[in-house]
C-alpha cells in the first residue's frame, strides 16, 4: 500500500485495482487494505455459524479517500477480494 499512497503523492489521477479471479486471503489484510480508502467506520460485518455477529471496524483515517478509483470482480472474486471491493 505504501507504494499507492507514493503514486497518489506524486500526481496519479486514480487508480484500478483488478480483483478479477481472486480467490480471497486474510481477513485481517482485507480489512486493513480497505481501511485506506475509507476515514473510519464499518468494513464488514461477519455473520458467524452460531448466529452471532462481529463487526470489523476501523479508525486510521485512510490516506487514499479522495482518489477516483475503478474495482473490477466477476464471478471469481470471493472472500477477502469481496471484502475489498
Amino acid at each position: 500500500m505504501a507504494s499507492v499512497v507514493e503514486a497518489e503523492k506524486s500526481g496519479v489521477e486514480g487508480l484500478v485495482f483488478d480483483l478479477r479471479n481472486n480467490p480471497g486471503g486474510y481477513l485481517d489484510g482485507a480489512v486493513f487494505i480497505a481501511s485506506e480508502f475509507v476515514k473510519s467506520g464499518t468494513v464488514v460485518t461477519q455473520t458467524n455459524s452460531d448466529g452471532t455477529k462481529e463487526t470489523l471496524s476501523v479508525n486510521r483515517k485512510g490516506q487514499l479517500t479522495t482518489i477516483p478509483m475503478v474495482v473490477l470482480i466477476n464471478k471469481g472474486s470471493a472472500s477477502a477480494a469481496e471484502i475489498v471491493a
